[in-house]
């Protein structure tokens, strides 16, 4: 399938009339809003690229592909629910099966998962 996103997404901006008045960071203004304004959209467009991808998916699916899973949480044993590095043995295996360029290949995960793994 093909991802498509067809909102036109834009940001705008102001300054209240103290820092008008007051004047000393007024030059800073543009540049600390193309910065914030950038960090908005990166985060609107993360949201809505997870929220199509995850549509697509069915809930306890693990999308077989070729005999190989290509969607899991963690593994069975006793850290069930937590990644381990061989789930990214199996991730490998699974995109491999897939032949999924190596340089498109990506994982996001929560930042709590380098402590499991560490």
């Amino acid at each position: 399938g093909q991802l498509t996103i067809p909102d036109y997404v834009g940001g705008a901006g102001s300054s209240c009339d103290v820092l008008r008045q007051d004047g000393a960071p007024i030059e800073t203004l543009p540049s600390m809003r193309g910065v914030e304004s950038t960090r908005a959209l990166q985060e609107y467009f993360e949201a809505r690229c997870m929220a199509v991808a995850n549509a697509a998916q069915t809930s306890c699916n693990v999308s077989l592909s070729d005999g190989v899973p290509h969607r899991w949480v963690g593994d069975d044993g006793p850290t069930v629910g937590k990644i381990t590095l061989d789930d990214f043995r199996w991730m490998k295996h699974a995109f491999n099966k897939a032949n999924s360029p190596q340089a498109g290949r990506i994982c996001l995960l929560d930042s709590a998962v380098e402590t499991t793994l560490n």
